[in-house]
């Protein structure tokens, strides 16, 4: 069929419609490969901010000029891919062959099975704080009977800046009056900052399976930190309960001699529970708020994880389940 001078084919739409939208996904791919790029740069392997600057620019440069010249388009994809292969090679053996670690995560729990069953772990860290920078380090070393697990409380540690995100925590709790903390945290590397969002995209920081006792990691954040802290006790009781202790200290003996890589977002200090939690079937399968960790409370509640008293709402569980601390006007410093 022949078209009127001028005038285009279906067809011939359809084809130049799809090549537009492929070229402007392809400049998106690159722009954002060229971001991610440029934060390589800077946070994995410890370039200036200068020099990630002048980096960014050429690749910027270099963008634009594919908008004219194909052999700019595809340089930039080589030198992105390039980047993008040396960051994966990396290995945490290698990252952190001869690192120093700050001096709370320097130390990692050891755990070890007695003849009759009971855990025995050294290295629980009992810090005392006087502020967050300002503490005595101390370590100890106990027996846990999983026989006497009684319960298990979940912890929300929230932040000022935002109620979508929390550090979450474990306490177990054992008949004999014995108390165990449990955090899933990075590592930090002497020198630089923890709880950071971007060093953690970049492999900056180890993993650690903090053993603690309440006092040290819980009071920490309510009384010196000022953070917002809800403590709930779970539903988990039995064989579940057992499972899942087992599993954080299976989790903890495997760290203590070997690196592996934190991530922010898919090995953080709630996923990286996930394994040993999941041993509750009420938590096997996606929620979003896995990823928006701070409303994972609510998501608890309505699987039934959390105990509550008979048609109590969630916003009434919440509220009576907050740990009284500095953000609430309790100023007392722990000696």
């Amino acid at each position: 069929m022949k078209f009127p001078c001028g005038k285009r084919s279906p067809e011939f739409r359809n084809k130049r419609i799809f090549s537009v939208l492929a070229g402007i996904f392809f400049f998106v791919v690159l722009a954002s490969g060229g971001a991610w790029c440029a934060g390589a740069f800077y946070f994995t392997w410890d370039f200036s901010g200068v020099e990630t600057i002048c980096f960014a620019l050429a690749l910027t440069g270099m963008l634009i000029a594919g908008f004219f010249i194909t052999r700019a388009r595809w340089m930039l994809l080589v030198i992105e891919a390039a980047v993008l292969l040396a960051f994966l090679l990396q290995t945490p053996e290698r990252r952190f062959a001869s690192e120093r670690w700050n001096i709370e995560c320097r130390k990692l729990p050891a755990v070890g099975v007695l003849k009759d069953g009971k855990i025995s772990i050294t290295d629980i860290r009992d810090f005392h704080y006087r502020t967050p920078e300002n503490f005595t380090v101390n370590y100890r070393s106990d027996i846990f009977d999983p026989e006497k697990l009684e319960s298990m409380d979940i912890i929300f540690s929230y932040w000022h800046w935002s109620d979508l995100v929390a550090h979450m925590l474990l306490r177990f709790n054992f008949s004999d009056g014995k108390s165990l903390a449990v955090s899933f945290e990075p590592r930090v590397p002497e020198g630089k900052k923890g709880g950071c969002f971007f060093p953690g995209v970049y492999r900056q920081y180890g993993q650690m399976m903090l053993l603690s006792t309440p006092g040290d990691i819980i009071d920490l954040r309510t009384m010196c930190r000022g953070e917002d802290v809800y403590s709930y006790r779970t539903t988990a009781q039995g064989a579940v309960l057992k499972k899942i202790f087992s599993k954080i200290v299976r989790q903890a003996d495997a760290l203590e001699g070997k690196n592996e890589f934190y991530h922010s977002v898919t090995n953080n200090c709630t996923t990286g529970l996930f394994n040993a939690l999941h041993e509750a079937p009420e938590l096997r399968g996606f929620d979003i708020r896995t990823v928006f960790n701070g409303l994972y409370d609510r998501c608890l509640f309505e699987r039934g994880f959390l105990q509550c008293r008979n048609g109590e709402s969630f916003a009434s569980l919440k509220s009576r389940s907050f740990l009284p601390g500095k953000s609430s006007g309790y100023n007392h410093v722990i000696q």
